[in-house]
């Protein structure tokens, strides 16, 4: 890098990436760095090196070099390897005379490897290996490597290793200026011995050009240089590659296995696990008749019991289901405070009870006051409340210290927000808040994550912030209470014993732990399933956050702190012992222990078997589908075993024997085949040797069936037709038959029999079927050949041959009665016995209704439904979660169908017409999968032509016969019947109650003609009709005093309208002043901005309002009656936040007249919204326009330009003692903005653009007034939390 400083070590070491021309010998090819080429001119923008010899180290081994070189640069070690965060046992520099380069033609004057002398340092011995034609032999390149002697010497197993930061250089010995410099580090074991540069120098640099001066000195060769430093390995892991790292060896611990973003459950977890008093009040908790898959508490058990005596790493599988979490949850990251607060309350609600009732607030629950004390009187309010962890701001404040002190910080309360204290009036006041008591752990969320408001979204504050190993926090604990007299002399004292690590930004990162397990002064990383031990530095300083060098800044730093205090260190951190475990937890993991163990050598020594399924005449006999059997139907008796690979097939033999319990060798194995169209059948050709290996059994003949398991038929009973002899002309074949009974729809197995192809016909089986399934011999039957499941073909002819009729080993042929013969029979036998005409016809009768009675009539028609089965699971729409109710359909259903069927399930059959079905979706390869939220699912239109088969693809059936296909249907439960919503329309409803509370109503439906009152008769018969509380039970405004500032929760009935933070309303309750409004209620509908949009009068149709939008409806429409003396403009009051596109809540009207000032209007406003003075010092007064776009963008045509500039003139001549540079009083933007209210505004001016009114008039401005609520802190807006975290268990 000609022209620039040598750079600085963190500048060369490039974490770890490899230059893209840079290879290395063997598998030691990383932590390569960059060619740095030191040229004759090193002139840095700011300052010089002076040239210095390169032989000033005394300890140095050195060749002679030419005389007199000529000084370069400075080479010594300190410019060459500085040394940065990092301490030293020895260094050196070894120089080593190579021959000219290019005065070698052919690679044996070269050679093809050649070893420097060797060279001590640090007590070991050292050489170069240099290979002269690359160590890959091409020639381009020269390679070299740092090789250490001592490595090669180590036994088998030994953990030597010795961790050397170093640089190899190239340097012409006439002029060391002309010189290439790379660098490297390295952790040298009896694995990795030698360490470099595969491609060290290029032929071409050595060789030189008219441009550039050779490395390489025709006379003197060149001189290869090592620049080394042996670095002192605090940790033992220093630059470890982690192949065979095994963290319960090394650190006594193990880490927690990651489900995929469950990192910041990890880190948590092992915090609280070396918590040892919380890890002992956890096993205390009665789990002994709790459900695994349920129970939180023994999920938590089983995590600590593993962590505390696995020799791996544990997995967390469990606990995560116990939360009801999916595998998606599991691939979401969660706020780790909100994580660790919803885990702790479920636990402490399964402690209740228990003699670790309790024990969560006495570690974690510590005790703050918020106070407002007077300074001129004595009065103060005060409220004392628990918490469970501190979050302390990280902008602005370099480090804890300051964080606490700026926690406790002092507001002085004076001018306009003053304090209004009771019996007292308006006071200069004190807010602040000031711990009264700390827990023995302290959990310190560090505020990584805020609210930008210029930005509009959460940031990662990346700030340095550095937290101490002790802290003393006596200073931020109120001394003594009022209630309580002095408290004890406990010292504040804290130390530090986890650091909670992110890293990334806001939309993603990772997370780890620094944990110190014990009193002594050792740390920890625990990364997931990793643990090491970790230096001062790492858990300090790296971890500080802020700038670092060239890197700008770090995007690793703590944002959690776990201290505990130094008089509880010895009670928290006690040991566990085997005695803190209940004895039914140890038997419980001990059990399970084995079972996994057990599994686990199974799949170890998978590979030595050879899975063999067997099929029997029980398991066909239970079977009523296709082929012989569905070995994926566990309900049926189809046995499961291994062999070893190695066994014989007689061997084998004798298993089935002992396992079937067969008295004797009269069994036959057949070998269960995959057909070429897909169908499983036996085959005749399964004659093995006895000697024959499995594993070869298994080769030749699992590729031809399902899967790689071994199927097999044991047939135990070998029979003939007719007790038939096997003809010299003829080979007997074996064919297997069924009996359908069309009566009871049921598919019976009759056996399998052995017959003469050429000689037996079809007809020769009847008699065999009837006696097997119980008929008279003489019974007329019909027979079907089972091909495939969409082809059942009749046999034509039952008097053919069975090789007639192309039949062959492992064929089916399935029987029925022939009904059509049968009745003909029977028939000509009453005709024969001399019954009349009149019976006949009425047995002909009673039979043909017999008939029509049976749902498949025949066998093609029984295995047609057999095919077209499916199975669905339905799910209430919103219930994602929920298991459903699984029903086995036909895709011939029609919808009406399906409902009866699920309303059936539901246990409600009256609900069928009122069930509203909606589809799953279909993967590309044409199978179903379910929709994994149900808000995407769509409707199905409700049809007499619509089936269940037009839910699925075209064409999509089951690839193997047997199988089913599998759907997820949602569904909603309406209030009217499908047939009667097809006349109807549902209006999405809210309800304004008093204060301006919305309460969603639902759905409103009526006639699609309906005019404004009788969707008011609906709205009212739907309230009374499912006891909706409205109106007077609705209780304060969120803006009155008796209100917390908390949002309201999700699962309250009450929700605000748009946005979730404040409304805006107002108590007046006169009618809008309109055509008259049935029953004096109010219709209208909002603009996306929470503008006032519309309000329906009695004679508007519901049909003008668009379907997606939603309609509001009040006796409360807040519009005052106005005097009629004066001019006045009816201004449309609207609530938002930070941005006036974003409004919410109800808005009201509030009149506006020309002699109004600042105070009257604004107190108008704090009454009916029934705020204190004290509360409305926290609401921005603004003048917005009116109409905005749907985007927020500029105002539209005509609502710009004359309004506002008059505004402005106007509010300048009227507001003579206006500063110029006040900040509250800023121009509007024509943006469609705005800007907040000042007390010095014109009101009328501002908003009315004109002075020539007539009496009595009522004027339309084209702005309305805004309503901005500011935080505790005054700032526009709070943060959000994101999505909640749900603990089911």
């Amino acid at each position: 890098m000609s022209g620039n400083l040598l750079p600085s070590y963190d500048e060369i070491i490039d974490d770890g990436r490899q230059d893209d021309t840079t290879s290395m010998l063997g598998v030691n090819n990383h932590n390569v760095q960059k060619d740095i080429k030191l040229t004759g001119s090193l002139t840095p923008p700011n300052e010089s090196i002076n040239p210095v010899p390169l032989s000033a180290q005394t300890e140095a081994m050195d060749v002679d070099a030419a005389s007199n070189p000529r000084e370069g640069p400075k080479h010594d070690l300190d410019t060459v390897l500085p040394l940065t965060g990092m301490d030293e046992t020895a260094s050196c520099i070894f120089k080593w005379r190579v021959p000219d380069w290019k005065s070698a033609t052919t690679r044996e004057q070269l050679g093809s490897k050649q070893n420097s002398p060797e060279w001590e340092c640090g007590g070991f011995k050292w050489s170069i290996l240099y290979f002269p034609w690359g160590n890959r032999g091409s020639g381009d390149h020269i390679s070299y490597f740092l090789e250490s002697k001592d490595a090669h010497q180590q036994p088998e197993g030994s953990k030597w290793s010795c961790c050397v930061l170093f640089a190899m250089g190239v340097v012409n010995p006439r002029d060391n200026s002309v010189n290439i410099i790379q660098h490297a580090q390295h952790r040298y074991t009896r694995e990795a011995t030698d360490w470099g540069f595969g491609q060290g120098v290029s032929a071409a640099k050595l060789k030189g050009d008219p441009r550039s001066p050779a490395l390489s000195d025709r006379e003197l060769g060149f001189e290869l240089v090592v620049w080394m430093r042996i670095i002192h390995d605090e940790t033992g892991y220093l630059w470890h590659d982690f192949r065979h790292w095994d963290s319960k060896a090394e650190t006594g611990y193990v880490g927690l296995k990651n489900q995929g973003a469950t990192c910041y459950m990890n880190s948590l977890l092992q915090s609280l696990y070396f918590t040892t008093y919380f890890r002992k009040a956890a096993y205390a908790i009665p789990t002994d008749n709790d459900e695994p898959t349920k129970s939180v508490p023994l999920a938590l058990q089983r995590v600590f019991f593993n962590l505390q005596n696995s020799d791996d790493a544990v997995g967390t599988t469990e606990l995560t289901k116990s939360f009801g979490w999916d595998t998606l949850d599991s691939f979401m990251q969660h706020d780790v405070q909100e994580f660790n607060r919803v885990l702790q309350d479920n636990l402490e609600s399964k402690m209740k009870g228990t003699k670790a009732e309790g024990a969560i607030s006495k570690l974690f629950v510590g005790k703050m006051k918020s106070y407002i004390r007077c300074i001129d009187v004595p009065y103060e309010s005060s409220r004392t409340e628990d918490f469970y962890d501190i979050q302390l701001n990280v902008k602005g404040c370099t480090d804890l210290r300051a964080s606490f002190a700026d926690y406790i910080a002092v507001e002085t309360l004076d001018g306009d927000n003053k304090y209004m204290a009771e019996g007292y009036g308006l006071q200069d006041a004190k807010k602040g808040v000031i711990f009264t008591e700390f827990p023995p752990i302290l959990h310190l969320q560090l505020k990584r994550f805020e609210y930008d408001f210029m930005r509009d979204a959460m940031v990662k504050i990346n700030d340095r912030h550095e937290y101490p190993l002790e802290i003393e926090l006596d200073e931020f604990l109120e001394s003594n209470t009022p209630e309580q007299g002095p408290k004890p002399a406990v010292k504040q004292k804290y130390h530090l014993h986890g650091v909670l690590v992110h890293s990334g930004d806001l939309h993603g990162g990772h997370y780890q732990a620094f944990l110190r397990p014990k009193l002594e002064d050792r740390w920890f990383k625990f990364d997931d399933d990793k643990v090491t031990p970790a230096s001062k530095s790492e858990v300090f300083e790296d971890n500080f956050g802020g700038a670092t060098g060239r890197l700008g800044k770090r995007y690793t730093n703590a944002y959690m702190l776990v201290y505990v205090r130094d008089a509880d260190r010895p009670t928290v951190l006690a040991e566990v012992t085997d005695e803190d475990i209940p004895e039914h937890l140890k038997r419980r993991f001990a059990e399970e222990k084995a079972y996994y163990d057990q599994k686990k050598q199974e799949q170890e020594e998978a590979h030595l078997y050879v899975p063999v399924r067997i099929l029997t005449d029980e398991a066909i006999s239970l079977h009523r589908g296709f082929d012989l059997t569905n070995f994926n139907d566990l309900s049926l008796p189809v046995h499961s075993t291994k062999v070893r690979k190695d066994a014989k097939w007689s061997e084998f033999l004798q298993h089935v024997k002992k396992l079937l319990g067969l008295d004797n060798d009269r069994f036959r194995v057949w070998g269960l085949t995959q057909r070429q169209n897909k169908t499983l059948r036996p085959d005749p050709a399964f004659d093995i040797a006895g000697d024959t290996v499995m594993a070869l059994v298994r080769d030749k003949y699992s590729g031809r069936s399902y899967s790689n398991d071994l199927r097999v038929y044991v047939e135990t009973r070998p029979c003939s037709l007719n007790n038939i002899k096997q003809s010299p002309t003829s080979k007997l074949i074996t064919l297997f038959f069924k009996y359908y009974d069309p009566s009871t729809s049921t598919m019976n197995y009759a056996g399998n029999v052995s017959v003469d192809p050429k000689h037996q016909k079809v007809c020769d089986a009847f008699e065999f079927v009837c006696h097997r399934v119980g008929l008279p011999v003489d019974t007329p039957l019909v027979a079907y050949e089972e091909v495939k499941p969409e082809m059942i073909d009749a046999i034509p002819n039952m008097k053919l041959t069975f090789e007639g009729v192309e039949l062959g080993d492992g064929d089916i042929l399935v029987f029925q009665k022939d009904w059509k013969r049968e009745r003909k029979l029977v028939m000509e036998k009453m005709q024969a016995e001399g019954k009349s005409e009149e019976e006949i016809q009425a047995y002909k009768q009673r039979f043909q209704q017999e008939v029509d009675r049976w749902k498949y009539p025949d066998v093609p028609k029984y295995f047609e439904a057999w095919r077209n089965k499916v199975l669905i699971t339905f799910k209430m729409k919103g219930s994602d979660r929920d298991n459903g109710i699984t029903l086995q359909l036909s895709r011939k259903m029609h919808y009406d169908d399906i409902a009866t069927r699920l309303a059936h399930a539901l246990g409600h059959p009256n609900l069928a017409g009122k069930i509203k079905l909606f589809s799953f979706a279909t993967s590309q390869s044409g199978l179903n999968q379910p929709l994994p939220l149900s808000k995407n699912a769509q409707p199905i239109r409700h049809s007499p032509t619509w089936t269940l088969e037009m839910a699925f693809a075209p064409g999509t059936y089951p690839q193997y016969p047997n199988e089913e296909l599998t759907g997820t249907i949602w569904y909603e439960v309406l209030e009217l019947d499908l047939k009667e919503m097809e006349r109807k329309r549902g209006i999405r409803t809210w309800w304004v109650g008093k204060g301006g509370r919305c309460k969603w109503i639902g759905e409103v439906w009526v006639d699609r003609t309906a005019k404004v009152p009788e969707f008011i008769e609906r709205v009212e018969a739907k309230i009374q009709h499912e006891e909706l509380k409205v109106d007077d039970d609705v209780g304060p405004t969120p803006m009155s005093p008796q209100t917390s500032d908390k949002e309201l929760d999700a699962s309250d009935s009450w929700v605000k309208i748009q946005h979730r933070d404040v409304d805006m309303s107002d108590a007046a309750t006169s009618p809008l002043p309109v055509s008259p409004i049935h029953r004096d209620m109010a219709v209208f509908t909002l603009t996306p901005h929470s503008r006032l949009d519309r309000v329906l009068l009695e004679t508007d149709s519901v049909a003008i309002i668009p379907a997606t939008q939603e309609i509001f409806v009040s006796h409360y429409f807040p519009y005052p009656v106005t005097p009629q003396s004066q001019p006045f403009a009816m201004l449309q009051v609207i609530s938002f936040t930070r941005d006036p596109t974003r409004g919410h809540s109800i808005p009201f009207f509030l009149p506006l007249y020309p002699n109004d000032t600042y105070e009257s209007f604004t107190t108008r406003i704090r009454q009916i919204c029934t705020l204190s003075e004290r509360e409305f010092t926290r609401v921005g007064v603004w003048v917005l326009p009116l109409d905005l776009t749907s985007t927020g963008g500029p105002l539209r045509a005509g609502y710009k330009s004359e309004s506002l500039s008059t505004s402005r003139e106007s509010l300048k001549a009227a507001g003579e003692s206006q500063r110029e540079d006040d900040h509250d009083i800023q121009p509007i933007r024509e943006v469609g903005s705005g800007r907040k209210l000042v007390p010095e505004d014109n009101l009328w001016q501002l908003f009315i653009p004109t002075d020539n009114l007539a009496p009595n008039a009522e004027v339309h401005s084209k702005f309305c007034v805004g309503l901005e609520r500011a935080d505790r802190s005054g700032r526009g807006a709070g943060q959000g939390t994101g999505a909640s975290i749900k603990i089911l268990g």
